[in-house]
């Protein structure tokens, strides 16, 4: 590095595979300036992160969407798209200048083809053309994907990026992705740089609705610090109740929760609060759905200990809410039909029907297979894996695929196997119609 009136200049030389460049600068004094924790950074690529795509201010993805991405620059970010991928003809701004930038398409038609591009000021970058689909509010079919606990570290075990590939190739019909937490591998901008690039192609063409998780706040524990997620996900903001918002996509609607707060899934909690607001305001023949990281059932060795810290909110889906999907424990489960916290006769909303409970598979971090012991109550309200008076299963790395035909549903978990290039097969399925 050399030094000449006060600035210091280097020359790197850079594999040729590069994708992008993070940096951050230590001192002759040994204090470090990584631009206030955002670190400075370059994208061989453009953009550096994105685009990506999440439901627009209302909520809805009829006829709002928002389009996400990070620039090198500061400046206002551009929006160019169109029925026609060869002629976008309408553009939209952002409403300031930033490195990330969210704006909103906010005239779209419902049950619309849209293709766009993002743009840099004042450099000429541009994105390559990208096409979604809006989803119209009176859609009676719907197909969702579930992934969770990605958490990629760059390392060759991590598979996210083979998995998001998968889905985008191998389950196009996808229209919507949920992600119940740790997306990012720690709170780290090059963890959050990796969960994006990984999965461009998939999420920017399908919305993403995702949940705060442990990994995804500063440390490892639970943190009420929501700061980069808010950062890069410009969900509703609902008070007193950070990362916590609904969507609405034709026959769904998705409850999202925060369980790095789970004081506020207790009664009384404005998260709680919440939920009973958005339940006495959903229509009843839609699909509800709730997402959130730290599981409410779990037999799983890790962390059974600690589902009853999000257990109490689920006292107010009785009859209302359908399934909730999970993450955390690395380990694929499904509960048998539960109200009131016991086996129920099937799934459903009648006055003697049980709701669904999902603990996703990893979508490529590491898998964990160890059950709690014998005497967890959790253990006998599982649909699967079937385990009798096993402490082990042989876990595997997957994601759900979610098939609503109006009154009918059907929910494939598939499995990867354990390491790289393994091919996915369904590993469980349950499929039933709805009775009111």
């Amino acid at each position: 590095m050399q030094l000449a009136d006060g600035v210091a200049t280097t020359t790197l030389t850079l594999p040729p595979d590069t994708r992008a460049l993070s940096m951050s600068f230590i001192g002759a004094d040994g204090r470090t300036d990584d631009n206030g924790g955002e670190d400075y950074h370059s994208g061989a690529l453009f953009p550096y992160i994105g685009p990506f795509l999440t439901p627009g201010s209302d909520g809805g993805l009829s006829t709002r969407v928002t389009v996400t991405w990070e620039t090198d620059r500061r400046c206002k970010g551009v929006v160019l798209y169109g029925d026609d991928p060869e002629h976008l003809d309408r553009q939209a701004v952002g409403t300031r200048p930033d490195t990330i930038h969210h704006v909103e398409l906010a005239d779209l038609r419902p049950g619309a083809t849209v293709h766009y591009r993002v743009t840099e000021c004042g450099t000429g970058r541009r994105s390559e053309v990208h096409a979604f689909h809006t989803i119209a509010d009176d859609a009676t079919t719907l197909d969702v994907a579930v992934l969770a606990d990605m958490q990629d570290k760059g390392t060759p075990q991590s598979r996210w990026g083979e998995i998001a590939r998968h889905v985008a190739q191998a389950h196009g019909e996808v229209d919507l992705v949920l992600a119940p937490g740790d997306l990012a591998a720690d709170d780290e901008p090059r963890f959050w740089w990796l969960f994006f690039d990984r999965a461009r192609d998939l999420l920017a063409s399908t919305p993403l609705v995702p949940a705060v998780g442990n990994h995804d706040t500063p440390g490892r524990q639970s943190n009420p610090d929501d700061s980069s997620f808010l950062r890069y996900f410009p969900v509703p903001r609902t008070p007193g109740a950070g990362g916590v918002y609904a969507t609405r996509a034709g026959p769904l609607v998705v409850l999202t929760l925060n369980s790095e707060v789970p004081s506020e899934l207790h009664p009384g909690g404005a998260q709680y609060r919440w939920v009973e607001q958005q339940l006495a305001d959903t229509r009843g023949d839609r699909w509800v759905f709730a997402q959130w990281h730290v599981p409410p059932f779990n037999a799983g060795g890790r962390f059974a200990r600690v589902q009853d810290d999000t257990r109490p909110v689920t006292a107010l889906f009785d009859g209302r809410v359908d399934w909730v999907f999970t993450g955390h424990e690395h380990l694929y489960q499904r509960t048998l039909p539960l109200r009131a916290g016991r086996r129920a006769a099937r799934y459903g909303r009648g006055d003697e029907d049980g709701v669904g409970y999902i603990v996703a598979p990893t979508a490529g971090d590491r898998i964990f297979d160890t059950l709690a012991p014998l005497t967890e109550p959790s253990r006998s309200l599982l649909g699967f894996p079937t385990v009798g008076n096993l402490r082990r299963v042989e876990g595997e790395h997957g994601y759900l695929v979610v098939h609503i035909d109006g009154p009918d549903i059907g929910i494939r978990s598939w499995g990867m196997g354990r390491t790289p290039g393994q091919p996915a097969t369904v590993v469980d399925e349950i499929a039933y119609r709805r009775e009111e």
